[in-house]
């Protein structure tokens, strides 16, 4: 299939989800099971095609997601912090220090696009990883939502789109820059995953996993938000900022970096 019947199919495919979805929303009733089941459906599809545009494989990553897989295409390098294991013989402490001894090292970039919106999401994201090289060595994995017509349950928000940064806080912050170029003009579902800081609407950022953070016995390793670990948690003498840079910062030193020339250089014409 050419690229141009590609988008063509793309674009009707996507009239044909929102069209469920607006037709639910001025009914004011909640998605039917068959609704859900054709919604979904035509989502699957629309990410088939994607997976044969970019050479990406879909797999399972557990309940409720799709990891989208291409070795080329996302070459970062992620720690992979030991499971929690449990049981009588376990030390817990052991354990829980080794799972935080890693985990400081990695962050979670969420997208939170409306559903209409996951599949324009998903190929600007592979697009721009095609064309550039060093976003490709910044990223470990993306897995994106199964079912687009649950984005959330009686106790928390589904992340939509997740974006697992090569370990570091250095590598994470370049991705998150990255992504935030691609997408700050995108408008978000207007829902906010647990943990997490927001950056846009549509972009979020937490460090660690939100699993290990929602149990009451860790709170001792996090910030009071749980986003980020706690400056010291790796030593109590050692204070380290584990924060991300929300990105809009850099764009406002930028532009008053700018005006301060521009104030110097129209001063200069007086004096």
């Amino acid at each position: 299939m050419g690229e141009h019947m590609i988008k063509g199919y793309t674009i009707v495919m996507s009239l044909l989800l929102g069209y469920g979805f607006l037709h639910a929303a001025v009914t004011r009733r909640s998605l039917t099971p068959d609704e859900k089941k054709t919604i979904n459906s035509t989502y699957h599809k629309q990410l088939s095609d994607l997976s044969k545009k970019y050479s990406f494989t879909i797999t399972s990553a557990g309940t409720g997601y799709f990891f989208l897989n291409n070795q080329h295409l996302l070459r970062g390098y992620r720690y992979d912090p030991p499971l929690l294991s449990v049981g009588p013989s376990i030390d817990k402490k052991k354990v829980l220090d080794d799972y935080v001894n890693s985990a400081v090292f990695n962050y979670k970039i969420h997208l939170m696009p409306r559903p209409t919106d996951v599949i324009p999401t998903i190929d600007v994201l592979f697009n721009a990883l095609q064309n550039d090289q060093e976003l490709q060595s910044l990223i470990d994995q993306v897995k994106v939502m199964s079912d687009i017509t649950q984005l959330r349950s009686e106790e928390l928000v589904f992340p939509v789109i997740v974006i697992y940064p090569a370990s570091t806080k250095a590598s994470a912050q370049e991705a998150l820059n990255k992504l935030y170029e691609l997408f700050k003009n995108s408008v978000g579902n207007g829902l906010e995953p647990r943990f997490n800081e927001k950056i846009t609407s549509f972009v979020f950022v937490a460090q660690g996993d939100g699993d290990h953070k929602k149990l009451p016995a860790n709170a001792e390793f996090y910030e009071p938000d749980k986003v980020y670990f706690k400056p010291n948690v790796l030593n109590p003498a050692v204070n380290v900022d584990y924060h991300l840079v929300n990105p809009v910062y850099y764009e406002i030193k930028k532009g008053l970096q700018s005006l301060s020339q521009d104030l110097q250089s129209l001063a200069r014409r007086f004096y």
